[in-house]
């Protein structure tokens, strides 16, 4: 955190920028957030707003004018454009990240006596302002569990009717409902992509839906809510309404899957997957423009746990015909959510891929099924590498270590043979369906990788997707094409330099869209890309891979083909055989890696600057 800000009203004025770039962000919000999770009342908002840009200055005002800085850090990541950078980070996220500092400093002097409307709606456009530009997101499912209990602290989860006539008015009420709705989704899915128990497993709550009403419907004035318009009529609430019919289902499912020690067999996977696939097939149809990305999201919070349910038995289909079914249903997952975010960004709406990890995870988790299910030639020992002497710059460089890497020049050959894989030829199917993946993998590289693009962080993910795909098999080509000459020389060190040519060809990227070319990232990482990059020379000297070469990660048994991940078997088990394939359920861990405090620098040199 800086220093030098302390949160004060001044310091939030300062910040807020004129009033015809603020319009402009504010539309942007509504359009894009006020459909799915709903924070603000759009009317009473606008209200708020002029009589704020009379009296900008006026201390009653200060928590609006929080809301729009929260507002502006939001969406500042929203828009498809070429960023330039600052180190390696893009602009408008550094000026997110500036701007989030400052509101969550704000929010930290405020007095948590009376927790009002306005209170948690500054929780929520924080947690989302982070969530949306990868801000803070160790700290996530910390703070958005702490806010179910700032909830439940206020009641929320209790039908407010249950109050005194009188006490609370009914618009408040309304209000309640859909910010209560809006925070069980935000901690729901943080427990699930952190791998975590969430909060509100076994919490009682009998808070009725919200009304499926257009904000104009009702006001701060209005004495009764109208009644609630038919399902298939699309309002900008009406996400809540269909999203709650699932709700109870997700948060069984999200406790049962974070558990270590379930054991959850196949025949339980199929009883959920019936269940998910009514829901899903029971989703509205609407045709209203703006329920895009809303049927996206109801969509990508079922289908999510397609994928996780049936991965255990997906990776053993090849040796057991009865689990096809499930390397079928990982596949469809898979391709449905790559799909649906690919779409989404095909229609300039980046929403919903900045603000969730399915990208990754569905990528990641469908490269171990994949490999699984290919067919492995080996095992290869493979020899130590030549003695690298080569001069690197990036020692003569202020040390910007994390502190814990190891020294790459100690290791020796790997303990543990490397397999090649390829496509499986005793069964169509499987042939079929790891081809089919193999598409998808390729599909959700370069989706990711916009992601990146624009926000500027998720490297270590990328590297890690591109290692995974690129350690995988090529999908077949036709003899004549271009993709079936270049890959016609197919081995390890072939593969590692694809994905490390991915991994190259972002990073000049980076390096290109420097605001400032001199400025001390940019020299250290050209510094460091020159002094230890690829070279055929070196490639060639090696044979077939080395122990500090691409997606190796160092274990206690040596180096396998893909970098293990917690909760991701590789195809090498642990010593004490927790990773063994045929074991129980492999229940969802951790799929967030600790990749914090790695510039691209001290990754370059770790991780890729071996002798592939």
């Amino acid at each position: 955190m800086d220093a030098g800000i302390q949160g004060t009203n001044e310091e939030v004025l300062a910040a807020l920028p004129e009033r015809n770039t603020v319009n402009v962000q504010v539309a942007l919000y509504f359009e894009t957030w006020e459909t799915t999770y709903r924070i603000l009342h759009e009317p009473s908002f606008w209200s708020e707003y002029a009589r704020f840009w009379e009296q900008p200055r006026d201390p009653r005002h200060i928590s609006f004018a929080v809301i729009l800085l929260l507002i502006v850090a939001i969406t500042k990541c929203l828009t498809q454009k070429d960023d330039v950078f600052m180190g390696d980070t893009t602009v408008d996220r550094q000026a997110a990240s500036s701007i989030i500092e400052l509101c969550d400093s704000w929010i930290r002097r405020q007095s948590r006596k009376r927790m009002t409307l306005t209170f948690f709606q500054l929780q929520c456009l924080a947690l989302v302002a982070k969530r949306v530009n990868c801000v803070q997101l160790k700290q996530d499912w910390v703070t958005s569990g702490d806010l179910v209990r700032l909830a439940l602290a206020s009641g929320m989860n209790r039908d407010p009717s249950l109050l005194a006539s009188g006490k609370i008015s009914e618009f408040e009420k309304e209000m309640k409902k859909r910010l209560w709705i809006t925070i069980m989704e935000l901690e729901l899915q943080s427990s699930l992509e952190t791998g975590l128990q969430s909060s509100l497993t076994n919490l009682y709550f009998d808070t009725p839906t919200p009304a499926n009403l257009p904000d104009d419907a009702f006001s701060a004035d209005s004495s009764e809510i109208p009644a609630s318009r038919p399902v298939n009529h699309f309002t900008p609430a009406s996400y809540l309404g269909i999203s709650l019919k699932s709700l109870s289902l997700r948060i069984y499912l999200a406790n049962l899957l974070n558990n270590p020690s379930t054991e959850l067999q196949h025949s339980d996977a199929l009883h959920y997957d019936a269940q998910i696939h009514v829901m899903i097939n029971a989703l509205p149809s609407w045709e209203d423009d703006r329920a895009v990305v809303p049927l996206a999201l109801l969509d990508l919070q079922l289908r999510q746990y397609l994928l996780i349910l049936h991965k255990p038995y997906a990776k053993l289909a090849r040796t057991n015909q009865h689990y096809m079914y499930s390397f079928t249903a990982c596949v469809d997952a898979a391709s449905s959510i790559i799909a649906t975010h690919d779409n989404l960004i095909g229609k300039g709406i980046l929403t919903l891929n900045n603000f969730r990890n399915d990208v990754a995870r569905a990528g990641l988790s469908l490269s171990q099924i994949v490999y699984h299910n290919c067919t492995r030639l080996g095992p290869i020992k493979l020899s130590a590498p030549p003695e690298n002497n080569t001069e690197t710059h990036f020692e003569d460089l202020p040390d910007q270590r994390s502190g814990n890497l190891p020294d790459t020049k100690s290791w020796g050959a790997p303990d543990t043979p490397l397999m090649l894989t390829v496509l499986p030829q005793e069964s169509f199917l499987a042939r079929t369906l790891c081809s089919t993946s193999l598409e998808i993998l390729e599909r959700s590289r370069h989706v990711f990788e916009q992601k990146v693009m624009r926000l500027g962080t998720g490297y270590m993910e990328f590297w890690l997707l591109s290692a995974a795909v690129g350690m995988l098999p090529s999908a077949p080509s036709p003899a004549t094409s271009i993709a079936y000459v270049t890959n016609a020389s197919d081995d390890i060190v072939s593969r590692c330099r694809l994905a490390l040519d991915r991994f190259t060809t972002l990073t000049f990227r980076v390096l290109a869209l420097q605001k400032d070319p001199g400025n001390s990232f940019a020299v250290s990482l050209r510094d460091t890309m020159a002094s230890v990059s690829p070279s055929d020379a070196r490639t060639q000297s090696m044979g077939l891979g080395a122990g500090s070469g691409i997606g190796a990660t160092p274990t206690a048994t040596g180096h396998a083909a893909f970098p293990a991940m917690p909760g991701m078997s590789m195809g090498v088990g642990a010593a004490d055989g927790s990773k063994d394939p045929n074991g129980p359920f492999d229940a969802l861990q951790d799929l967030q890696p600790e990749l914090g405090g790695w510039s691209i620098p001290d990754f370059w040199a770790f991780d890729l600057g071996g002798d592939f």
